[in-house]
């Protein structure tokens, strides 16, 4: 069974990081898989804790919009716009590099510009997982991964913070 992961990128505080990870911990102790976006906050948390439950990746899989090349030079534009931090960025393409170095399989590159926005990479990952574990912070945008999950009527828990 596969589980999307999904939440803020923009912040998290100590309760939505223990609560990720105490998640992700569950689901891999039972022998299940993690499916991620590749993004800072929520995402890199929970690969963060993948990496320690599972060094071999088998039971890690991000999706990118795109190739980790194109994404690499999306995140620089994003640094530029002030999006997201330079550290933001270095240490999320880090975990990705990583990733693909530990075990290709656990990065999924789309190639198909549809997916080149976070709408269709969000889509891609539900329709990968059999369940979804959402982290809404804020009422943030993570509406369109909560309905995609219920459109396709899997298993859905959210658990909503104010920071």
């Amino acid at each position: 069974m596969w589980v999307a992961i999904s939440g803020s990128w923009r912040r998290i505080n100590g309760a939505v990081k223990r609560d990720v990870e105490t998640t992700v911990s569950q689901i891999l102790s039972r022998g299940d898989g993690i499916v991620s976006g590749g993004f800072p906050g929520v995402d890199y948390v929970a690969t963060v804790k993948a990496l320690r439950h599972c060094p071999n990746a088998e039971k890690i899989r991000i999706i990118l919009p795109v190739t980790l090349e194109l994404y690499a030079l999306q995140y620089a534009d994003w640094v530029g716009e002030g999006a997201v931090s330079d550290r933001q960025a270095r240490s999320v393409l880090m975990q990705l590099s990583e990733l693909k170095e530990i075990n290709p399989r656990s990065i999924v590159e789309n190639r198909n510009s549809a997916l080149a926005c976070c709408s269709g990479r969000n889509t891609a990952m539900i329709r990968r997982a059999d369940s979804l574990e959402a982290f809404y912070i804020n009422l943030s945008k993570g509406e369109d991964t909560i309905n995609t999950a219920f459109a396709k009527g899997i298993p859905v828990r959210v658990r909503t913070y104010a920071i």
